[in-house]
């Protein structure tokens, strides 16, 4: 019985442990949050209500890329999403931009930090000099909501992310749906699976879990949000999934 006991007790010990980092995980991303609202309202009040540029005015390759070449072996580059907060020097550290959470953040971080600083191009990592990138797949999703409603099927480059009866996406704080979620964890918080961080445009940081169809169906917009092997997930578009992130 005596053994019982103390197995059971370094069991619960361990697991309080591994609860515990993940917990210090959460809240290490929400202070990532906090601090990209921070620079986001910097950015704006910089630039005339400008925001951060997305990828086109309708299309966003919308988890990953935060730095592009404007045109294939042009030398030029140009920032996007929220690598333009690093840009305009309003957030100096690239690790700001991946998840705690996230598993190969930090492993993410540093294959784009060759050469130093963060952000550099072009990239050791990338071995085609035409297309130079950073991504932020371990990171967040910039998704800036509109408080305009597309009345029609998109088309085009908006077929990817866009979806009827949703916001299209905005370039100025003028056309902000503020009551809307801006930025969002991309991989979920494995603590309480489905969990996510989203940042809303007053700066709060709001953890819920991710949205649900009317059934219950899980949602993800992306594969490296479905947990393998489980069934009862709907993939929709990105439109959809941040529509639904509130306060």
């Amino acid at each position: 019985m005596l053994i019982m006991v103390v197995v059971f007790v370094l069991l619960n010990a361990g697991a309080l442990h591994v609860g515990g980092r993940l917990r210090a995980k959460t809240l290490a991303c929400r202070k990532n949050l906090k601090e990209i609202g921070t620079a986001l309202v910097d950015f704006c009040d910089m630039s005339d209500g400008t925001l951060p540029a997305l990828e086109r005015d309708t299309y966003i390759y919308h988890y990953y890329i935060v730095r592009r070449e404007t045109a294939p072996s042009s030398g030029v580059y140009k920032w996007l999403h929220l690598g333009c907060l690093y840009d305009a020097g309003l957030l100096s550290d690239g690790r700001t931009f991946y998840c705690p959470v996230a598993e190969g953040a930090t492993d993410e971080y540093l294959i784009y930090s060759n050469p130093a600083p963060w952000g550099t191009l072009p990239q050791v990592y990338n071995s085609v000099v035409g297309n130079q990138w950073v991504r932020t797949r371990e990171g967040y999703l910039y998704w800036p909501q509109s408080t305009t409603i597309l009345t029609s099927a998109p088309t085009g480059e908006m077929w990817p992310n866009y979806e009827q009866g949703y916001p299209t996406s905005a370039t100025a704080v003028t056309y902000l749906d503020q009551t809307r979620a801006v930025v969002a964890d991309i991989v979920f918080h494995q603590e309480e699976r489905g969990k996510v961080n989203a940042l809303f445009w007053d700066g709060s940081v709001v953890y819920q879990n991710g949205p649900t169809g009317a059934d219950g169906t899980r949602w993800y917009f992306d594969s490296m949000q479905r947990p393998d092997g489980e069934d009862g997930w709907e993939l929709v578009k990105l439109a959809r999934w941040m529509y639904a992130l509130q306060q």
